[in-house]
């Protein structure tokens, strides 16, 4: 199975999704999104690695938890990243977690309030943690024009994937004539306007009608992205008696979810090679050699 075009790069080391891990040590925890394991050692010569836990309420007893892990005569030593340090939910006087985007007082809001995130005054030079240096982040300056531009902006989630291609003529049909939405991958949707506050009011006038289509509407930040991509993979060598979707499914749930399958593919035209849609949840090339046994 292969990928037409590599879009982006792990370097080297390890680098898998949830699917490929096998640790249930850490996967009993919380639920596990990436696993980064580099080639390279730190400064006084033993190996590291870095964990993305999904969905995490508690990041001190998440982990508390994994510190308290022996693999063997091996202690797990665990920290956060130096830039995500100090953000932990602090409770509040009532004793329960502050929650940062949430929905309003009453609950029934699904557009979430405006986060100032936005730095203001002088511009602050990317810096990297020991960490994000050897595993190779790059650090890039920010775009003062294109954070002005997106101030205001809402990154909406659609309820169904196949709203992407049309929700722009959806909203003008509507009446909103002046809301851009620009697809941000997958079911996710940026949506800005050159007028302040024109999404929110337009929330506000027809929250039923934003609520049928979209599963939430978040202010823009810079950490919201997708984390799931579909793209076209080509599978070569697939034995013919079990060319069907449901044999393309069994072939390829062990990388992702499949799709969709192209014309050529689902009417049998050729069968030199087969090509199909897939979703997958990590960001390297797809090239794997699969055994296939046919009972």
């Amino acid at each position: 199975m292969r990928e037409k075009d590599r879009e982006r790069g792990s370097g080297d080391g390890k680098h898998f999704s949830q699917k490929h891990n096998r640790n249930p040590e850490v996967i009993g925890y919380w639920k596990v999104g990436e696993v980064y394991i580099p080639n390279k050692r730190d400064k006084v010569g033993k190996r590291f690695g870095f964990a993305r836990f999904e969905d995490v309420v508690d990041q001190q007893k998440l982990l508390q938890r994994i510190e308290e892990t022996w693999i063997g005569t091996y202690k797990i030593r665990a920290n956060l990243p130096k830039f995500l340090r100090g953000e932990a939910r602090k409770p509040t006087r009532n004793g329960s977690d502050e929650k940062r985007n949430g929905p309003d007082e009453n609950g029934n809001s699904k557009l979430q309030q405006q986060n100032a995130w936005i730095p203001k005054g002088a511009k602050r030079k990317p810096r990297l943690t020991d960490e994000e240096y050897r595993a190779g982040v790059m650090a890039i300056e920010v775009e003062q024009d294109n954070l002005k531009q997106l101030e205001g902006s809402f990154v909406g989630t659609l309820k169904y994937f196949a709203d992407v291609e049309n929700i722009q003529v959806t909203l003008w049909m509507e009446g909103f004539q002046q809301i851009k939405a620009r697809p941000l991958g997958l079911d996710l949707v940026l949506l800005t306007s050159p007028i302040k506050d024109d999404i929110q009011k337009a929330y506000e006038s027809s929250k039923a009608w934003w609520e049928r289509r979209f599963l939430s509407l978040t202010p823009w930040r810079p950490n919201i992205l997708p984390n799931r991509r579909r793209i076209w993979v080509r599978l070569f060598g697939v034995p013919l008696h079990i060319w069907s979707f449901e044999g393309f499914k069994k072939i390829i749930w062990r990388i992702g979810k499949l799709i969709n399958l192209d014309r050529e593919t689902a009417e049998k035209i050729r069968f030199d090679v087969a090509r199909s849609q897939i979703e997958i949840s990590f960001w390297e090339m797809v090239d794997e050699v699969i055994e296939v046994k046919v009972d």
